[in-house]
């Protein structure tokens, strides 16, 4: 259920964000992460359980680049708000 929560939160960032390549990518990963853990079949040996473990291990590893994304995402978004703004302020400070 986190993974669903997760990806709607980041289908309904504001202010244009979801729409950004690197948070789509994240949201990506989450689909993804889901996909591979529904579709993982019933644990029945010490093999099955090695197999889940990496897989878990994979989806951890793609998690972590999240969070450099979503800071570049930002980083995209602060410099697209500066633009404008940055402007009126010249033409108000002028």
């Amino acid at each position: 259920m986190r993974f669903a929560h997760r990806v709607a939160e980041l289908e309904n960032l504001p202010f244009g964000l979801s729409s950004k390549e690197q948070v789509q990518t994240v949201r990506d990963w989450y689909v993804e992460s889901y996909d591979e853990l529904k579709k993982f079949p019933e644990i029945t040996s010490m093999a099955d359980e090695s197999k889940f473990t990496d897989m878990i291990k994979g989806i951890m590893d793609r998690r972590g680049g999240g969070a450099p994304r979503a800071r570049a995402s930002y980083s995209v978004f602060q410099a697209e708000l500066r633009g404008p703004l940055s402007c009126s302020f010249r033409i108000f400070g002028d």
